[in-house]
């Protein structure tokens, strides 16, 4: 993402997501231009926004907030342009004062407190909104967590899996799951239903009117399709230290009544479910549902690139489908570190142009 105002505010606000006390944010963060004012870079949003911030006097990035103007800690470390740098940060607002923490490529700046109240905070920001400076700003592989022992995050970039195979369908007859709104069967012997499922990047809310799995009648909760994650497009497999693997998944219902749907992971032989849809009142619209996974369910360690590789998908368990439910597209995000110069900067040698970060930004919550 690119932040390049001039003399304005300038950034992008997450969508609102389970509010907490506790916020552990990671961004690789390249500037191309420095802000012309002391700002903040990465930080949560809240009256205050703390979090990262820039100060012009001294081109360091510090921990700090704003009050009137930014309050910076003791010491910062500085940046230049033209260099990818990992940023970290933790925000601790359990208590009265604040914590707020921030690593650059593994460098802690001075601690900063806050002296106010305990406050939960839900939304992440990228860029600049304290201050209005000139700026051009690049952020890449983001991650954020709600554990204050996993500061720092460290190193990694984010990996992309989409559906790229069908699996093993367990389908008893017909009529059970069509190819979107047609009267096309999905069976046992379908090959190309994850063609229905893959799209790069994610559907929007509307639903596709054949380009979507669809629940019609399935007879008993038994049945399902399987499709096989693989790379999505520009990807290759993954390799390398596996730091986190979220699944998402976009469902919505042909009305509004009860019926039922299972979104699950398949790791290896081992199934987890994603999202339980069961009994759920249809939504019309476009739903995203995901969840994230520190490790294997398949192991209960962490993961391996052997591990994702492998990971499947299955749709369907219902006993009652109307309305009918349909999955419109599914996705693996999944942060890593490979073992090669295809490294983030702080590892390897950097890039030299932002849009050569290598794979693509990856946001994954661990609630």
């Amino acid at each position: 993402m690119r932040v390049n105002p001039t003399l304005a505010t300038a950034f992008w606000n997450s969508v609102e997501l389970v509010a907490k006390n506790v916020w552990v944010l990671r961004s690789y963060v390249r500037f191309t231009a420095l802000p012309t004012l002391t700002s903040d870079v990465l930080s949560m949003v809240n009256a205050s926004g703390p979090g990262a911030y820039f100060n012009a006097t001294d081109s360091k990035l510090y921990a700090g907030y704003f009050s009137v103007t930014a309050q910076l800690g003791a010491t910062g470390i500085a940046v230049t342009t033209g260099v990818w740098y990992r940023v970290d940060v933790r925000v601790n607002a359990s208590a009265n004062p604040w914590t707020i923490d921030v690593q650059v490529d593994g460098e802690a700046a001075g601690q900063k407190t806050n002296p106010v109240a305990a406050a939960l905070m839900n939304t992440l920001r990228l860029g600049t909104a304290q201050e209005a400076p000139t700026a051009d700003i690049f952020y890449d592989d983001i991650v954020a967590s709600n554990t204050a022992a996993d500061y720092p995050l460290g190193a990694g970039q984010g990996w992309c899996g989409v559906p790229t195979a069908d699996g093993t369908h367990n389908v008893a007859g017909a009529a059970d799951f069509r190819r979107g709104d047609t009267t096309t069967d999905i069976t046992n012997a379908t090959t190309d239903a994850y063609l229905l499922v893959d799209e790069v990047p994610l559907d929007d809310v509307t639903p596709d009117t054949n380009d979507h799995i669809r629940i019609n009648a399935p007879p008993n909760a038994a049945e399902y399709v399987e499709l096989v994650f693989g790379p999505a497009p520009g990807f290759a497999a993954i390799t390398g230290t596996i730091n986190g693997v979220e699944a998402i998944g976009e469902v919505f219902a042909a009305g509004t009544g009860l019926s039922d749907e299972l979104f699950q992971l398949n790791d290896n032989g081992t199934v987890n479910t994603i999202y339980d849809g069961r009994g759920l009142a249809g939504v019309t619209t476009g739903t995203y549902k995901r969840k994230f996974y520190a490790t294997a369910p398949s192991t209960g360690v962490a993961w391996t690139a052997a591990l994702v590789n492998a990971l499947r998908l299955r749709y369907g368990f219902a006993t009652d489908a109307n309305p009918d439910k349909s999955l419109m597209c599914a996705m693996l995000e999944v942060d890593h570190v490979p073992p090669s110069v295809d490294m983030p900067p702080g590892l390897g040698p950097s890039f030299a142009e932002p849009t050569e970060r290598a794979m693509s930004a990856s946001i994954w919550m661990n609630h």
